[in-house]
């Protein structure tokens, strides 16, 4: 039964119980963050988690990611037709749950530094935990992003439906101006989206742009380096584009 649950209210399943707790231990701190804990108005620059939580968060994370994961098993037909439930039930949670993990998500994926103390082939004396969480952090991050619930969905369908009536060219404008529009955006439904579209201080933006910089820069640098392999390249710059193109998408700041 859900705690706290009064007579004839119907109990909470099994499943949505175990990933609320996966949840709030991504909050817990010494465990899933920093003792200090992570909060929705700490600065990103001070949201990034510690090396020591690195393994315990990826496997969070991980489960998280393989829940959602019903996508892969099915056809296209039927992804169009069926929505995904834990995708459904992660992006209708309240967002003073949703706002602290988004947040640290972010500062995780940003504050990564690949090149670290810059001493060559530094990469290859141990195994960097923290590179397996940002790719976790990304896959996961962008599975609740590119959510789009059921009604939102078919709001979406009838409106590209209604604007096909003027012709192809005035698709095509549409779609342009849609893309540049910088008025903020409604509630999406999701949660997740909602949260990123919060990002708004100066400070959080100029560590956004440093890290996505950085990171972005990595595989050049990797490249151009006069002592091959001596500098580690990411392999997670696809997933960066799509998170940055996201950020972009949803983020008002981004399109300033």
């Amino acid at each position: 039964m859900r705690p706290g649950a009064e007579d004839g209210e119907q109990p909470l399943p099994i499943a949505e119980n175990l990933m609320n707790c996966v949840m709030c231990l991504l909050l817990r701190p010494g465990f899933g963050c920093d003792s200090h804990g992570c909060t929705a108005d700490a600065p990103l620059s001070k949201s990034a988690t510690s090396r020591s939580v690195d393994v315990s968060r990826t496997i969070l994370l991980k489960l998280m990611l393989v829940t959602c994961s019903e996508t892969l098993y099915i056809t296209p037909d039927q992804y169009k037709s069926r929505d995904n439930y834990w995708l459904r039930w992660y992006a209708a949670q309240n967002h003073a749950m949703i706002v602290p993990i988004v947040r640290s998500m972010t500062a995780t994926i940003f504050s990564y530094d690949p090149v670290g103390m810059g001493i060559p082939y530094s990469s290859s004396v141990g195994v960097d935990s923290q590179e397996a969480l940002v790719d976790t952090t990304l896959q996961t991050l962008i599975a609740f992003l590119d959510y789009m619930p059921a009604a939102a969905k078919a709001q979406a369908n009838g409106t590209a439906n209604g604007s096909t009536t003027g012709g192809v060219s005035s698709v095509a404008t549409q779609q342009v101006l849609d893309t540049v529009k910088i008025e903020p955006k409604a509630v999406s439904g999701n949660s997740f989206r909602d949260a990123l579209r919060n990002i708004t201080g100066e400070d959080d933006v100029a560590f956004i742009f440093k890290g996505m910089s950085r990171l972005l820069n990595n595989p050049y640098q990797a490249n151009a380096t006069y002592l091959a392999g001596s500098i580690k390249e990411i392999s997670c710059t696809q997933e960066l584009l799509i998170v940055l193109w996201k950020l972009i998408d949803e983020n008002k700041v981004g399109k300033d």
